[in-house]
């Protein structure tokens, strides 16, 4: 029984040896296969996330519930509530996360477009929190959520915006409505941005 559980084990793990020139020893690099690694690929594209005063309680809980998010709320910090748009965005910048909120004021107008993580703005304000985060699940399931890194996304109760920078610089805008975006194969470079966040994170 041990035997065969080991030639199971070997039939997953793949090892190479790659000697170092110049030294008596080699470089041993593993590398595991298994169902589990190849069904968790899709969903690497994990986002760090920063919640607006403004977000209700509800809201924010929801948001909370994705494994694929790491969300930071304002209301949550000691330091942090009731502060200014521009220290907001100062602290979405230091911690290299999204700014999500429900502000229209918070824009590529105030903040342009490559010069911060991200901003996710919900553009639904008379509707209830559970419709809100029906919202952000379609978005989270869309296929396309890696693509508000570094861009402005608007998220509506039919349709979402990304508002990303082209190759010349410009801002370019794709809007595709909810029940379509699924048959919408997501472009292999869509947002040109050269920021990066100052510090690692």
């Amino acid at each position: 029984m041990a035997s065969l559980t080991r030639l199971r084990t070997m039939a997953h793990l793949k090892v190479s040896l790659d000697p170092i020139q110049g030294s008596r020893f080699s470089r041993l690099r593993t590398r595991f296969y298994s169902r589990n690694w190849w069904w968790s690929a899709p969903l690497a594209n994990n986002l760090r996330l920063l919640l607006d005063e403004c977000l209700r309680h509800e809201l924010a809980d929801e948001i909370k519930k994705w494994s694929a998010v790491n969300v930071v709320w304002v209301n949550d910090t000691v330091t942090l509530p009731s502060t200014a748009d521009d220290a907001l965005m100062n602290e979405a910048r230091s911690q290299n996360r999204i700014l999500v909120t429900e502000e229209t004021r918070l824009d590529e107008t105030k903040f342009k477009i490559c010069t911060h993580p991200g901003i996710i703005s919900f553009r639904a304000k008379k509707r209830h929190s559970a419709t809100k985060a029906e919202i952000f699940r379609s978005f989270m399931l869309s296929g396309h959520r890696s693509r508000a890194k570094k861009a402005v996304t608007v998220l509506r109760v039919d349709d979402v915006t990304f508002k990303e920078m082209d190759y010349t610089g410009d801002v370019e805008d794709w809007s595709c409505r909810w029940d379509q975006i699924s048959k919408t194969p997501k472009p292999i470079d869509s947002n040109y941005c050269p920021w990066r966040p100052n510090r690692a994170n």
